[in-house]
Formats: C-alpha cells, structure tokens, sequence
C-alpha cells in the first residue's frame, strides 16, 4: 500500500485538486496524528465504499465496558466529494502510525490525507 502524502491546511486554505493522486488498487495509506482527516472524489457514476482499518478488535469504554471496534466503513455516492475524519490513533494507526484504508472500486476516484495545522496563540 502506498503511502499518500500529507497535506497541511491551514488558515491560507489547501487546494484539494491540487493535492490528489489517483487512488491505489491495492490500497493506500496516510500518517494520522489524530488531527488527519481523508479526503475522497468519486468521480464515478456509481456509489462505492471506503474502508478504514481498524486495528483493535475492542477498545474499553467508561461506562459501557469493552465495545467491539471493528473497520470503519464509508459509504460514498457516486459524483460526491467527502472529508472523512479524524482517526482516533489507538484504533486506527498500524505500528507505522499509518491508516490502512481501502476501496470497492478506484474508477475515477482520487484521494488525499489533509492534516488540520492548529494556530498559535496570536
């Protein structure tokens, strides 16, 4: 799985046609800090969906116990352009510190992982 390039948005603004590479047929993934979110244009005719890794079968939850955390699905319609996220890191990222995500198809479909920059205090 390739690993897509981070893109920093910040109070100039990102241009996200700029920025997108064709999705992988195999995959991609994307450095998460937990302020990273997906985004997707699928440019296609038809819907698809798009699958986060999880990689914690369950994760404890005060008041409820431990509560199955599996992938994270997304459903994405077709000619419809989304921003998926953030990525809790302790349910998403491998050892790389990477999100794994997947496609159902990658016709016409580009992707980018944009990372929220907070500001300093002015």
């Amino acid at each position: 799985m390739p690993e897509l390039t981070l893109n920093n948005l910040t109070l100039t603004g990102i241009d996200l046609d700029g920025v997108d590479a064709a999705a992988d047929i195999g995959g991609d993934t994307f450095p998460n800090d937990g302020e990273t979110f997906f985004y997707i244009n699928n440019a296609d005719a038809s819907p698809m969906n798009v699958t986060f890794a999880s990689m914690r079968a369950s994760a404890a939850v005060p008041g409820f116990g431990s509560l199955l955390s599996g992938n994270a699905v997304v459903a994405v319609g077709a000619t419809t352009e989304m921003l998926i996220g953030p990525f809790p890191v302790t349910r998403f990222n491998n050892g790389a510190g990477q999100v794994q995500v997947t496609y159902d198809s990658i016709t016409t479909l580009t992707v980018a992982a944009v990372r929220l920059v907070k500001p300093k205090s002015a």
